[in-house]
């Protein structure tokens, strides 16, 4: 991926400067190592490598930020210190989920692929979503023995549940009945997992692979109450079949 269509990528996770005007770098930790995804390279890696201490460092031209997941170092965002819109620490967040499991082959291809259809979720009825994103089975994402869900490619504000256990919430709910749930009163609901204050209402609905086995989950939240009629229900459902094709 070139230094382009990195700052094309992060203008995608709501980095407001156009692509191409400035330069960008993001690195994956693959292997043990810290590799260039995109950008980068030279001076900025040796310092995107001691960024890797998960601690931010300014040089005074670009910032390397940490990219966490899950409480470890997964990667490094580089980016201009005076970038016009940027929230590093923000970026970083949305960033995260893409580097999920960049050890195993075609990942990070396939996060960026399911980035492209969580945007063209969104924007089904984007004046209502507020929060997209999707949840994997980490058994799917990770080969991992259990039955957490992993936060991947999410737009929106950025929440600090990049795991949860299948028993908790409406996420968990949705996947362990292999069901939608939609909660038109989040407040009113004791089993919603608050990742903002704002968010009123909520839609989860389970997303099958190529074989109909369910491997993931469109998780929305919006700030109004009963956000998702039936009809609207409908339409992301419908969505939802979709899904496959980014496997």
């Amino acid at each position: 991926m070139s230094a382009g269509q990195c700052g094309g990528l992060l203008c995608r996770l709501g980095w407001d400067t156009p692509p191409g005007a400035v330069t960008a770098g993001v690195y994956a930790v693959i292997g043990g190592d810290l590799v260039a995804v995109c950008g980068g390279g030279g001076d900025a890696a040796r310092r995107a490598e001691s960024a890797r201490g998960a601690r931010r460092i300014d040089d005074g031209e670009r910032l390397y930020e940490p990219v966490m997941f899950d409480d470890r170092v997964v990667g490094v965002l580089q980016c201009p210190a005076a970038a016009a819109g940027a929230d590093p620490a923000a970026l970083a967040a949305r960033l995260a989920p893409l580097l999920l499991g960049a050890n195993r082959d075609g990942a990070i291809e396939r996060n960026l692929r399911v980035l492209d259809w969580v945007i063209s979720a969104r924007d089904i009825a984007a004046d209502v979503c507020d929060w997209t994103g999707v949840y994997y089975k980490a058994s799917f994402v990770l080969g991992e023995e259990g039955t957490d869900l992993l936060l991947g490619p999410f737009l929106g504000a950025p929440t600090p549940h990049q795991r949860i256990p299948i028993g908790n919430g409406i996420c968990g709910l949705a996947l362990r009945e292999e069901r939608a749930v939609n909660v038109p009163d989040v407040r009113a609901d004791p089993r919603y997992l608050a990742c903002s204050a704002e968010t009123r209402s909520e839609l989860v609905v389970p997303l099958a692979d190529g074989r109909g086995e369910f491997v993931a989950e469109l998780d929305i939240d919006s700030r109004r109450a009963q956000g998702f009629p039936p009809a609207l229900e409908e339409r992301f459902r419908s969505f939802a079949r979709t899904f496959a094709y980014c496997l």
